[in-house]
């Protein structure tokens, strides 16, 4: 049989061409394996999250529970992601639940035990140094315990590795955009710091990556001056709102703890928090969302979402008499 010179041609080529189109294939399917990077959610596609700079699918949202969670103080309101237990005491609060705390708070025992030491350590807390306010809170022997009575904390999370050193400065419009975040989420909150004898800022650090105690602590001091620029910010705005218990902040003492307090999941979700309050709302409903399905949340998301937890400043509004003789 005669076969013509392009048939034989065509015969040649039809290995080159499959080597070809394996390679285009493996070298696609290599680019969608590659990890975007990040410095924010901002960065990524829909449906993704940013973690430790690098860019993961979001799981969460699709992640069904069989029972939906019990709301907490913390929690949006009103929200279809949770269910209010009946008799609850919560309260839907400036778009939060949020139990009402009471003078009464003071009399019990974890809150007059804390502050009796810091009477012992500085005579009034509110001359507490930064490093006898820590080894208070390092002494106190269950500071989950504390925070649980004082319903009234809250805390600001940070992403990884932020704030840098020049954001804390100001020089970053994009970490501005983030600041001025952070500022609205804690006005709502100003007129209950104005009320109380002293608030304290506890700042922590993940020691996640193989970071040393010593660069912790330094990026937990930069969130300790974030957190008390955006307290006084979000002050400075609330201003002139009609109430003028926001006119003056009590004293801010700051305690950093840096990875000397780490916190699970499980321990975190038991602090009834009044609010959880990350760098974008996007991400802080993710963040509420895995708290609250922990059983059901990827490894991934479980380990992101721990991570989050202790790269904060937890604001406590200590309302009781803080000086010796209470």
């Amino acid at each position: 049989m005669k076969v013509d010179r392009e048939s034989w041609l065509l015969v040649a080529m039809l290995p080159a061409l499959c080597v070809a189109l394996w390679l285009l294939g493996v070298l696609a399917w290599e680019a969608s394996q590659t990890p975007v990077e990040c410095e924010g959610s901002g960065d990524c596609s829909e449906g993704y999250y940013c973690s430790r700079k690098v860019c993961i699918a979001d799981t969460s949202a699709g992640e069904a529970l069989a029972k939906k969670p019990a709301c907490r103080a913390g929690n949006p309101c009103p929200s279809e992601g949770c269910e209010l237990p009946e008799n609850s005491d919560l309260q839907c609060i400036e778009g939060h639940y949020s139990r009402v705390v009471g003078a009464e708070v003071c009399r019990k025992k974890e809150a007059v035990d804390f502050i009796q030491k810091t009477v012992r350590k500085c005579g009034n807390a509110k001359e507490c140094t930064a490093a006898q306010l820590k080894e208070v809170v390092i002494s106190t022997g269950d500071f989950d315990a504390l925070l649980r009575e004082f319903d009234t904390v809250f805390a600001i999370h940070f992403d990884y590795g932020h704030p840098r050193r020049w954001e804390v400065k100001g020089r970053s419009p994009k970490w501005n955009k983030t600041r001025a975040h952070y500022i609205d989420s804690v006005r709502p909150l100003i007129p209950m710091l104005a009320d109380a004898e002293v608030v304290i800022l506890v700042a922590t650090a993940s020691s996640t990556g193989g970071d040393d105690t010593g660069k912790n602590g330094v990026m937990a001091l930069r969130r300790l001056l974030e957190a008390r620029y955006v307290i006084e910010e979000a002050a400075k705005a609330t201003k002139g709102a009609g109430s003028s218990s926001t006119d003056k902040l009590p004293i801010i003492k700051d305690a950093n703890l840096s990875d000397a307090w780490p916190l699970n999941g499980d321990r975190y979700s038991l602090l009834s928090l009044k609010r959880s309050i990350l760098w974008d709302t996007k991400d802080e409903e993710r963040f509420l969302r895995v708290i609250d399905s922990r059983g059901h949340a990827s490894p991934e998301q479980r380990e992101w979402a721990e991570e989050t937890i202790n790269q904060a400043v937890f604001v406590i509004p200590i309302p009781c008499r803080v000086e010796a003789g209470i």
